[in-house]
């Protein structure tokens, strides 16, 4: 029996019983096949995952955090783009460029240091030997201004007005104009070489009016140069006057 059943076994019949067991098997494979439900939470690392298969699709918006991303695989941020133009930091205080101001080096500007403000107000003096009334308005050493208030005499209050020179090659020049109250001004323009108390101007207004100084000073010396802008007043009251000077200095050196 067994030998007519094998002498009838054909080519054909192999193939078409191997056909119906794949196509039998294929359908128990596809009900058996596995979903993200089959697979235990943590069991699959990278090298279950095949190189290049996940797409931003297949990840939870949100989900990554910045731990889960390689710094050094980013591009640069659009909105950072002139930062990569910026000087390497020398340290952390600042970068190279940092010390300019319109491209220019801070020995190009003057320093804090070299601007000095002027401000005097002597009220009520009656004597010069009084300190009060002759102020040491600006003290750059070897360049001084001082002035002088004495209103002793209400019929002759006098403001004055003087520098010491006294730097290498040494030389002072000064322009001003006074303004008598109900009067015209007028101006002078003087220099001297070095020295010391040498007088810009004095001041002995009427009884009872003021005059009003307006002026420039330049020193010049070896090494440095000072200019001084004023305003100088002195108010001669009946009831007492006042000596007022207020100004800006600015010193230059090289």
């Amino acid at each position: 029996m067994i030998s007519r059943a094998v002498s009838r076994l054909t080519y054909a019949n192999a193939a078409a019983t191997l056909a119906l067991f794949v196509a039998l098997g294929g359908s128990a494979y596809a009900g058996l096949a596995v979903t993200g439900s089959n697979v235990v939470n943590g069991s699959l690392t990278g090298a279950d995952v095949r190189d290049g298969s996940l797409t931003g699709a297949d990840i939870r918006n949100e989900s990554l955090t910045g731990a889960d991303i390689k710094a050094a695989t980013l591009g640069q941020v659009p909105s950072a783009g002139h930062a990569g133009t910026a000087a390497q930091a020398t340290s952390t205080a600042h970068a190279n460029n940092s010390d300019r101001l319109g491209d220019s080096l801070p020995s190009a500007f003057f320093p804090a240091a070299n601007v000095t403000k002027i401000d005097k107000d002597a009220a009520g003096c009656t004597t010069a030997a009084d300190p009060g009334c002759s102020p040491t308005a600006l003290d750059l050493g070897e360049f001084k201004v001082s002035y002088t208030c004495n209103l002793a005499s209400v019929a002759q209050p006098h403001m004055r007005l003087a520098v010491d020179a006294t730097g290498p090659n040494a030389n002072v020049n000064w322009f001003y104009s006074v303004t008598p109250s109900g009067g015209t001004a007028a101006v002078t323009d003087a220099g001297s070489g070095g020295g010391t108390d040498i007088e810009v101007f004095a001041l002995t207004p009427p009884t009872g009016h003021s005059d009003h100084v307006v002026g420039t000073i330049i020193y010049r010396a070896d090494g440095q140069v000072v200019t001084i802008s004023f305003t100088a007043f002195l108010v001669g009251r009946m009831s007492g006057g006042e000596c007022i000077l207020v100004g800006t200095s600015t010193k230059a050196t090289g």
